[in-house]
């Protein structure tokens, strides 16, 4: 997806580091995107995932990077899932449009994408409410259907701003240098911060709620993580310029309230506990604090996400994870609501004789923490292959992206599609690959 960055910016045109195979709205789709140049392959981040959006018009599918930050939640960048009024990035011009429908988005955490990888699909999208220019609000939420529980999420740094010169490690699925695809989920070291905003000199144009890093992205990173040194996301890729340099991403700490906001409504949909840091509002677990069961005095002294509870006698307070349901809790306690003082209003507690549900609660609280361990619920993943071929298929041939549509195309679609731009394209290596996997 190109975009160049109008605004006095005649020295580098950047591009959004869009999905692999996605093209600026009326843009060029073979100038578009931003992948891993440089890196290897990467076995080790399981959280980081490849996205497929389905966009409805052209019956086509981009490609990016997310990433798993809760069982059911995924950060990535706003222009993954939205569309936008340009061509052209001209900051406090330019805008995004609606985004599309949590279903018109899949996603795999396969190191390599294919037809026999498991794919979750969408129920959501979330965007920032106050603001939609593509320069400083490149960031969004695609919350899943179904939870994975098979991997740790990541932690986002939500409380620590990022500093200049402060070493990062980046992770995509994009494209090469050359524009060929890379084997699977890609990852480059030895980065370092750039500048931030107020450092950064003209044309790059980088907004307060970003900072530039140093080489690397290429197309289809577009969402992927910066890891600091402790491996939690301080950025998503935004943009970039051609052939893969001066990447911009959004910085993940401005942000906080919409990301812990949305992870917490997540988390009570789903019946999981949320992430510790969704509740504390800090990325880090406070030091000495009590575990889930261990003695207290003060909510201050427990684990993120629970509260010092006792009924009748204080001596016997204990940390208690808090809940807004049963199924946040461990098996053979109940979420015993009325507790209006702790997140979710509710603490998991043992079901009194004849409980038949969440009862109301008569034991005391004292003060009120937020945070918790994550504990998610398994969920089988949906069949999503069919449109994984298509995203896949279409991302070798970064077929344009245009609006979007919640259904997904069928396997004969699929066939149909890639037939009809071969008919209409020169044939390259991966084309005749996915001819190959078409059976043509």
């Amino acid at each position: 997806m190109r975009f160049g960055l109008g605004v006095a910016f005649s020295a580098a045109a950047l591009v959004l580091g869009c999905g692999a195979g996605t093209a600026g709205v009326g843009g060029d789709p073979a100038a578009s995107q931003e992948p891993i140049a440089g890196g290897m392959l990467d076995t080790n981040d399981a959280a980081v995932f490849e996205e497929f959006t389905h966009w409805a018009d052209t019956d086509n599918v981009s490609a990016c990077t997310a990433n798993l930050i809760a069982p059911n939640v995924l950060l990535t960048a706003r222009h993954c899932i939205a569309s936008a009024n340009t061509d052209d990035v001209v900051c406090g011009k330019s805008l995004f449009g609606d985004p599309v429908t949590g279903p018109q988005t899949i996603v795999t955490g396969d190191v390599t994408v294919g037809q026999g990888s498991t794919f979750y699909r969408g129920l959501d999208v979330r965007v920032p409410s106050d603001g939609n220019d593509m320069c400083g609000y490149d960031v969004a939420l695609i919350i899943l259907k179904s939870a994975v529980s098979s991997i740790t999420p990541l932690i986002p740094r939500i409380d620590v701003p990022v500093r200049s010169g402060e070493q990062y490690v980046a992770v995509g699925y994009g494209l090469n240098a050359d524009g060929d695809q890379n084997p699977g989920r890609m990852i480059l070291g030895d980065l370092s911060v750039h500048c931030l905003s107020d450092e950064c000199q003209m044309p790059f144009g980088v907004a307060p709620t970003e900072f530039m890093g140093q080489a690397g992205i290429c197309s289809g990173d577009s969402g992927g993580p910066a890891l600091d040194g402790d491996g939690k996301i301080i950025g998503v890729v935004s943009r970039g310029s051609n052939p893969c340099a001066t990447p911009i991403y959004s910085e993940v700490a401005p942000w906080r309230d919409f990301i812990t906001q949305t992870v917490l409504e997540a988390a009570d949909n789903a019946g999981y506990r949320a992430p510790f840091w969704a509740y504390s509002g800090s990325s880090e677990v406070p030091v000495g604090a009590h575990e889930p069961g261990e003695s207290c005095t003060d909510s201050d002294e427990c684990y993120p996400g629970t509260a010092c509870y006792y009924d009748g006698d204080p001596t016997t307070a204990v940390c208690t994870p808090v809940c807004s349901s049963s199924a946040q809790c461990d098996a053979g306690k109940e979420c015993t609501l009325g507790y209006s003082d702790v997140p979710g209003g509710g603490l998991c507690l043992d079901p009194p004789p004849s409980s038949t549900g969440n009862a109301a609660g008569s034991g005391s609280a004292r003060g009120a923490d937020q945070g918790c361990s994550l504990s998610p619920r398994p969920a089988a993943p949906s069949d999503f292959e069919r449109l994984a071929v298509l995203g896949f298929g279409l991302v070798l041939l970064r077929l344009r992206r245009r609006s979007r549509d919640p259904k997904a195309s069928e396997r004969k679609r699929v066939r149909v599609d890639a037939r009809r731009v071969l008919e209409h394209e020169p044939e390259d290596r991966a084309r005749r690959a996915l001819r190959a996997r078409l059976g043509e």
